[in-house]
């Protein structure tokens, strides 16, 4: 037996050190305090869930409502950005295990190099590791997508209270804003503003 053999260790310790590995780190981040938000906000009044959709009729809603989805908005990406975080570690330690198992499975196989490469891609073992990589990193990258569009629309959100706030410091003045030709207002998310003359 190698001295590299007596160091190896068995598959399933393996799997389920990377398991604690994950737990850990989430242990730790509970021991600072710190926490991750675990559900998506709810709406007012419904006691429905916010499905981080802003209405596409946000400039013509009332202050008080913009403020509300501003609120709502940024309780959304705190929740996304959590489960980003949480997906990441998922897919971090999926693909420590595919390693691992790979690895395993190889060191199993007879043959030449080629011979065991190609047994090692089809033996059991390696697909299910391989299934749960793929399915940790799609997870990972769908989320960070609906992070990355949560971001994009609190700052939307934020521009449009901006506007309105200037809409009524303009209005005391007797001055315009976001006049816009009828054949402009097409796509009811898009403030425009006009320089005064």
């Amino acid at each position: 037996m190698s001295p590299s053999d007596t160091m190896s260790m068995p598959l399933d310790a393996g799997l389920d050190r990377y398991d604690e590995a994950e737990e850990r780190a989430l242990a730790r981040v509970v021991g600072t305090g710190l926490s991750l938000r675990t559900a998506a906000p709810k709406l007012r009044g419904s006691g429905e869930y916010f499905d981080g959709r802003v209405p596409t009729n946000l400039g013509s809603v009332s202050p008080a409502e913009i403020g509300e989805y501003y609120g709502l908005m940024v309780e959304y990406t705190d929740y996304a950005e959590g489960q980003t975080v949480l997906a990441r570690a998922e897919m971090l330690s999926a693909e420590a295990k595919l390693d691992l198992v790979r690895a395993a499975v190889r060191k199993s196989k007879v043959g030449t190099a080629q011979d065991k490469g190609d047994l090692a891609l089809i033996d059991v073992r390696y697909v299910e590791a391989n299934a749960n990589y793929i399915e940790a990193r799609t997870y990972f990258e769908l989320i960070s997508a609906i992070g990355d569009a949560a971001r994009r629309d609190v700052k939307f959100v934020s521009r449009v209270i901006e506007t309105k706030k200037m809409e009524l410091e303009m209005g005391g003045r007797g001055g315009s804003l976001s006049r816009v030709p009828n054949n402009e207002r097409e796509g009811a998310n898009r403030f425009r503003t006009r320089r005064r003359e």
